[in-house]
């Protein structure tokens, strides 16, 4: 996606009729774009929440959390994005790749909507206020993390019907699953904890100590490593598995609220919605190593599955921001 310029059609939120061209350009030469800037800018709908990738079909789903809609971007054809109405605050989004149905957590519905690429496929009762969703592509499970009512349900994507309820948590906000599915960890914001859940089971099995609101959280199984960023300490915890015990305490900026891995590099990236920055954080010595200016309230963030570009969704901006990991490395080094 670099040294390339295209032109990115939007609807503008306070006048839907008016259709504006916007244009994004990639930067130039084989470094890439200097400092840590993006490479390319995706304008999508107002308040960004929600960001993921579909790598098999190379789509780009984002949930604009203002408007009540999710917008999809063909990465491969960028200029002709479509917007589609959602439930009412869409704010998490996880994608089947088997199936290559988004699910989108609407945490002011109280639902979960089905996408088919730009097509709605149905709606889906879950618990109160669903702020994540995880989804085990093998078993075609999905997993909302309900934040009102201290529960998780379980969605069979066969029947997109709810089959299960996960009790005994408090106030879920982040999730993350094994590649197996037999675990879910899940970040407790009202205990300061995370937990994890045997999911043939349904139960809580293990517990560890993180920071203060734990928010987001994204797991390294290659190192056995659960990163979970703490919103009210400015924190990202580091824990072993299976144990769930911190290993390192890592400061970020204000109010962090979701963290990815790159699975190519040994690197993790925090977005910090008050300093609107990402912090670069390298997962060998569990230190900071950069911060990159990352466009208004940085919401969410995901990384490509070849660890080529990380998609950071700026909610105040109303854009995903993309950045090249080469180009975060480059800023890194002294």
């Amino acid at each position: 996606m670099r040294a390339r310029c295209f032109l990115i059609p939007y609807e503008l939120t306070i006048a839907p009729a008016l259709l504006v061209i916007a244009v994004a350009c990639g930067s130039g030469g084989d470094g890439g774009s200097p400092g840590g800037d993006p490479t390319d800018s995706i304008r999508v709908g107002s308040k960004p929440w929600a960001v993921a990738i579909d790598s098999e079909r190379d789509l780009l789903y984002a949930g604009n959390e203002f408007d009540n809609t999710v917008s999809i971007v063909n990465l491969k054809n960028p200029e002709e994005p479509k917007t589609v109405a959602s439930g009412t605050g869409p704010v998490a989004i996880a994608v089947n790749t088997e199936t290559g149905l988004a699910y989108v957590a609407d945490a002011f519905s109280d639902e979960v909507t089905v996408f088919d690429g730009a097509e709605v496929v149905t709606t889906i009762r879950v618990g109160v206020q669903p702020w994540d969703v995880a989804v085990d592509s093998v078993a075609n499970r999905i997993y909302v993390a309900n934040s009102g009512d201290d529960t998780v349900s379980v969605i069979y994507g066969g029947s997109h019907e709810e089959v299960a309820r996960i009790e005994a948590l408090h106030e879920p906000w982040g999730l993350a699953l094994t590649a197996d599915g037999r675990t879910l960890y899940v970040a407790n914001a009202a205990t300061d904890e995370v937990v994890a859940v045997d999911t043939d089971k349904g139960q809580v099995v293990a517990s560890g100590h993180a920071g203060e609101r734990p928010r987001g959280i994204a797991l390294d199984e290659k190192t056995g490593r659960l990163y979970v960023v703490n919103s009210e300490d400015a924190t990202l915890s580091v824990m072993s598995l299976p144990d769930l015990t911190t290993v390192a305490t890592v400061p970020v900026g204000l109010v962090p609220l979701a963290v990815a891995v790159n699975p190519a590099r040994p690197e993790a990236y925090v977005v910090n919605s008050l300093n609107d920055n990402m912090t670069v954080i390298n997962t060998e010595t569990n230190q900071a190593v950069a911060t990159v200016p990352a466009g208004g309230k940085p919401w969410d963030i995901v990384v490509s599955p070849d660890g080529s570009y990380i998609y950071v969704a700026a909610s105040a901006s109303g854009e995903i921001r993309v950045f090249a990991a080469d180009d975060l490395a480059a800023t890194a080094a002294p």
